[in-house]
This record gives structure tokens, C-alpha cells and sequence, in this order.
């Protein structure tokens, strides 16, 4: 976790958004693998700012509210619903 943290600290100030979105969602996954669900989901959703249609992070919060066994939002059912069709 130590060297995620570290690489988001040092990204450049101008860096594309979308760029620093994929370091935020990589948190997000260790962050989901260690169950810490609920860190998990305020990360992904800082990454979805950038990316709101990224799959792999609506997915991920979809198995963190799960792994929280809390209702999961529509707008993550329905954004994903719309990308997998």
C-alpha cells in the first residue's frame, strides 16, 4: 500500500486526470482485496470523477458495497448496464 500511496504523492501537478484516475483505482483494488471496503468506495469513486464509465471501477464498487452487504446504488447498476450492452 506504501508504494501506491507514494507513486499517487509524487505524480506530477499536471498531470492528465484520467492518468491519475488509473493510480486511484489501482488503490482501490488493493484496498478491496485487503476488505476495506469502505476506503475502497471513497477511492473508486474519486477515480470514477475522471472515468465515469470505467467498468472495472464500477465493478468494484459494486463488490465492495457487497462486501459491506449495504444496498448498492443504482447509478453503479445502471452505468455498468448501460456499458455491457
Amino acid at each position: 500500500m506504501r508504494l501506491i500511496n507514494d507513486a499517487i504523492r509524487h505524480l506530477p501537478m499536471d498531470i492528465a486526470p484520467i492518468e491519475r484516475s488509473k493510480f486511484l483505482h489501482t488503490k482501490a483494488t488493493a484496498l478491496k482485496y485487503l476488505e476495506r471496503f469502505q476506503e475502497a468506495i471513497a477511492i473508486n469513486e474519486k477515480s470514477l470523477k475522471a472515468r465515469p464509465y470505467h467498468a472495472d471501477t464500477l465493478r468494484s464498487l459494486i463488490k465492495c458495497y457487497q462486501g459491506l452487504n449495504m444496498p448498492v446504488p443504482e447509478q453503479y447498476i445502471s452505468k455498468l448496464k448501460n456499458i455491457d450492452k
